[in-house]
């Protein structure tokens, strides 16, 4: 069974609201959780937290709302932002400069800074 990177994932977990009905065992496709007897109550428990692949099925199925995960490309998304951070911070030391993470406000008319298509020198 695959295995997730567990040091981005997103799944939480609040037993106290748990109700044991099992459905998080139904929907889960990786095996994530077990049902224990616990206290003379059933609950459910996160038994292999590095198989979740964050689909979120758990969550939207929970009637009880004691699960929660960022449902998306889960731990995936996590690395490909981890790895863009790395190689950015290596290429501002490489180059002695900040280099534009794709969040910064380009140039241009509308945001009054010159750019191209701004105003024109006189």
């Amino acid at each position: 069974m695959l295995k997730y990177d567990e040091r981005h994932l997103s799944l939480q977990y609040t037993p106290e609201r748990c109700i044991g009905c099992g459905r998080c065992l139904e929907v889960c496709p990786h095996g994530v959780f077990v049902l224990e007897e616990r206290g003379g109550k059933t609950k459910s428990r996160i038994r292999h937290r590095g198989r979740c692949m964050e689909c979120g099925a758990c969550h939207w199925n929970c009637p009880a709302d004691a699960l929660w995960v960022r449902r998306g490309v889960g731990c995936a998304w996590a690395l490909v932002n981890e790895g863009k951070n790395r190689l950015l911070s290596r290429l501002e030391r490489s180059a002695g400069c900040k280099v534009p993470s794709g969040n910064d406000t380009p140039a241009g008319p509308e945001t009054g800074n010159g750019g191209p298509g701004g105003p024109e020198k006189t």
